[in-house]
């Protein structure tokens, strides 16, 4: 897939306001991942940035740390089921 044209993609889809994992399933019903690794990755770092921009002010603050979540969650096997992270969805822990 073009980088421009995957620009365009994940530049009209509204990941403001949704947490890491909503906004996966967003991009995911959209259209199919290729089956080349080096290609879904090109795509789940898009993802991240887009993420990432979208959420200025949202718990992940850099594109790195989304990428990472993604990734290791694909790599471990929820391909078809997308994952609900404790870290993302958890309230917070009472101050002590």
């Amino acid at each position: 897939m073009n980088h421009q044209v995957l620009g365009i993609c994940l530049g009209g889809m509204g990941f403001g306001g949704l947490e890491l994992d909503d906004a996966l399933r967003t991009m995911l019903r959209q259209f199919r991942l290729p089956g080349e690794p080096e290609k879904i990755d090109r795509i789940m770092q898009r993802f991240a940035d887009r993420f990432v921009e979208a959420n200025k002010f949202g718990s992940i603050a850099k594109p790195d740390v989304a990428y990472v979540l993604v990734s290791a969650g694909w790599r471990g096997g929820w391909r078809g089921r997308c994952f609900r992270s404790p870290i993302l969805t958890s309230p917070p822990l009472p101050s002590l």
